[in-house]
């Protein structure tokens, strides 16, 4: 992983793979931009570091929408009920990353996507690579 992707990470709090598994690419896409400050960055470059880290894009339909290019991982039922989890309890959709912590009120976007961690990972033991936690050398 490049060294600006990996300091975006940690920066955005995502610990594991699983944080970004449902993300429509686009949209993170945006937000590394945003908060990298890097404006002339290569959406393609970055959908290619993405998968180098073993995920898949793939068009999902949900909620009677289709999302292109959304973060995907092998166990396509893994990624289907996180989604569906997401929508479920945060309404959060690939396309909508942020929500609002009904218990500090803070407004939060890419760590929202850490929700549901523990039960995924007991429920998809073989899966684990998604759940392992990154080793970021920044």
């Amino acid at each position: 992983m490049n060294d600006s992707l990996e300091l975006f990470l940690e920066n955005e709090g995502i610990t594991s793979l699983y944080d970004l598994v449902g993300i429509q690419a686009n949209r993170l896409f945006n937000i590394y931009k945003d908060k990298m400050k890097q404006p002339g960055a290569s959406y393609r470059a970055f959908t290619e570091q993405l998968e180098m880290l073993g995920f898949v894009m793939k068009r999902k339909h949900f909620n009677g929408k289709n999302y292109q290019k959304v973060i995907c991982v092998r166990n396509d039922k893994l990624t289907q009920e996180k989604i569906k989890t997401m929508f479920n309890e945060l309404n959060v959709t690939p396309d909508r990353l942020g929500s609002v912590d009904r218990k500090t009120g803070e407004i939060t976007i890419l760590k929202t996507w850490h929700y549901g961690y523990d039960e995924f990972k007991k429920n998809y033991p073989q899966s684990s690579a998604v759940f392992t936690p990154f080793e970021f050398t920044n």
